[in-house]
Order: C-alpha cells, then structure tokens, then sequence
C-alpha cells in the first residue's frame, strides 16, 4: 500500500507536524510495509494557486491520501480554503482521503478576532471532515467537536494521543540510576515572575543541588541554567533517559495531545506540571502519572512507571497500525495479512 502524507513542513524544518509524519511514515513501513511519500504545502505554498496541483501530482498512483490538518500551517490567518478545496476536489475523484485533525479552530470572547476567525475555521473543518472518507484526531473533547461538525462520523472517529518524536524506551532506566538533573525542552522566555519560573524557582529549592539543562531556544533564560540549544533525536532521547526530572508548561486538559510530553512518558522521566490541577485527561492523572509543584513524591518509580505504561497504548507502534487501518479500508485485511 503506498499512502501520500501532506503536511505543512519537512523537517529539517522546525514542524512538529512534519516530525510526526516522518516518524509514523518510519513506523507504517516497518510494522506493515505501508510506503509514504510526503509533500510539504504550508502557508507560503498555499497562498498560491500551485498547491492543489502539487498535491494532486503527487497523489497519482497513491491507494490513499493522509492530511495532517493544522489550520495555521497552511494558511497564516488560519483560513486555508484553498487547501481545503483542493483536498475536496481530490476526494471527488475517488482517492481515499483520511485527515488527522492535529488542531481544531480558535476560541475567544465575541470581541476577539479569535472568536470570528473560529467561525470560519469550524465551517472549513466541517468540509475537509465530509470530504474525509475517515478521521481522526489526539484527544477525546476534539472527537466530540468533529462529531458535531460532521455527524457522518458519528462513532467513528479516531481519538488517540500523539506518540513521542524523539524514540522509546522499551525498559526505562531506574529513577535511582539517574542523574539529579532537571530538563527543560523549550522552555518560555525567563521572566521572573510567570507562572513556569515560579514553579522551576520553586523545584530548585525543594529538589536541593539541581543542575537545570534547557535543550531548544529561548529568548532570555536565568543565569544558574545550562543552555543546550537545538539538541537532535539522539541527544534529546539521552536528556530524557539519564536524568530524573522535567518540567513541563502545557494545560493538563492537553497533556495527551503534546509531543513532548510523550517523549518524556516514553523515556519514564518525573514530569513536573506547571499548570496546576485539572480534571483527568486521555487517562492522565496528575499525583498519579506526573507531579503538580506542592504534591508529594514518595513514590517515583511507581509514577514513572505508570507514565510510561500509559504511553503504552498510543506508542509509535500501536498508532502506526491504527492509521494504516484507517488508511485502508476495505483494504485492511490484506494490510494485516502481509
């Protein structure tokens, strides 16, 4: 079976879409033999009328096609029509279109440009959802929003949280094995009183003598942190396995839909959560599977296994085998079978 991948960028572009394809295509071909070919048409292809037509080239000789939706990689307004269009047209002919849903649409008051800019967003989700002849998406409240949207696919749709970019950990390390070492991937701006330095301030002084790594960039960091910069798959999946803590800033409501919060349940490091208490998420627990700053930690090895037995059931390896299904249809069978 041979699947087209759209997305919006390729690494090595910064696209964490685009890592997501290129991990699943890896897996889809290594677990089932399924084959992708990619093309790339974000936002500055899209605001020509070339798009529709690289994607229809490329979609030749493909058994189907799978799109990974994020309104703003296409279009920078987030209104990418004729992306959507093009896809609609693609569907028309017969191609078998399944769309990841990595994102939905913008929300805010009625005064907010967010709130008018959402109104559109949901009317094009609703069209690629009917031109889709399967969806699916990473997190249980949007399966809900896209059943409203199109209730064609009512019971049908996809819900599964992301799987890690930067590897697995078949056994991960024990906590005692560790280093005593924080990581931070991507972390905010430094500003001295915002809610994530808060909490790292906070961690430093009840962890005792830390030393903080922070892999990616960041516009300003305090002085006591040790920059890494762009670090690769390798070394970011060594960050994770060698050291103890991390320190997250993402709303547990969103935990699930996260790839870096994957990679570090993949590699079972303590996860931090600046965010305060929710209510449970895609299975998620905070004092269960990740910390709250205030919560007591006597039993991390048992948390981090917990994270890491949760990430279990959306690894790289289960979510390659759910998109193939999708992908295939009335296919599947042979898909299995091969």
């Amino acid at each position: 079976m041979r699947v087209l991948q759209v997305v919006p960028q390729l690494p090595p572009a910064l696209c964490g879409v685009g890592d997501f394809a290129t991990v699943l295509g890896r897996r889809m071909q290594a677990e089932l033999g399924v084959e992708s070919n990619y093309v790339a048409v974000g936002h500055l292809v899209c605001n020509t009328a070339e798009a529709g037509d690289l994607i229809f080239t490329a979609a030749r000789d493909m058994d189907a096609v799978l799109v990974h939706y994020s309104a703003y990689g296409y279009q920078k307004h987030g209104v990418p029509f004729s992306f959507v269009a093009a896809l609609e047209r693609l569907s028309q002919t017969g191609m078998r279109v399944v769309t990841m849903f990595h994102e939905l649409s913008a929300t805010g008051p009625m005064t907010s440009k967010a709130f008018w800019v959402g109104r559109f967003q949901r009317a094009l989700i609703t069209r690629l959802a009917n031109a889709s002849a399967a969806v699916r998406t990473n997190r249980a409240a949007y399966r809900s929003q896209l059943e409203e949207l199109a209730p064609r696919h009512r019971g049908q749709v996809g819900a599964m949280p992301v799987f890690s970019n930067f590897g697995e950990s078949a056994q991960i390390k024990p906590i005692a094995d560790r280093n005593r070492k924080l990581v931070l991937f991507q972390p905010p701006a430094f500003e001295k009183g915002s809610l994530f330095w808060r909490t790292w301030m906070n961690l430093n002084e009840k962890l005792g003598p830390t030393e903080t790594l922070v892999a990616g960039r960041a516009k300003t960091l305090p002085k006591e942190v040790t920059q890494l910069g762009i670090v690769s798959v390798e070394e970011a999946e060594q960050l994770l396995t060698d050291n103890m803590w991390a320190l997250v800033d993402y709303y547990p409501g969103y935990l699930g839909k996260s790839g870096i919060f994957a990679a570090h349940a993949a590699h079972g490091i303590v996860v931090y959560s600046c965010r305060g208490l929710q209510a449970e998420d895609e299975g998620l627990r905070a004092g269960t599977h990740y910390l709250v700053d205030g919560m007591k930690d006597n039993d991390l090895q048992g948390m981090t296994e917990r994270l890491h037995g949760w990430y279990q059931g959306h690894s790289q390896a289960v979510s390659a085998r759910s998109f193939a299904e999708q992908l295939a249809g009335s296919l599947v069978a042979q898909i299995s079978s091969e």
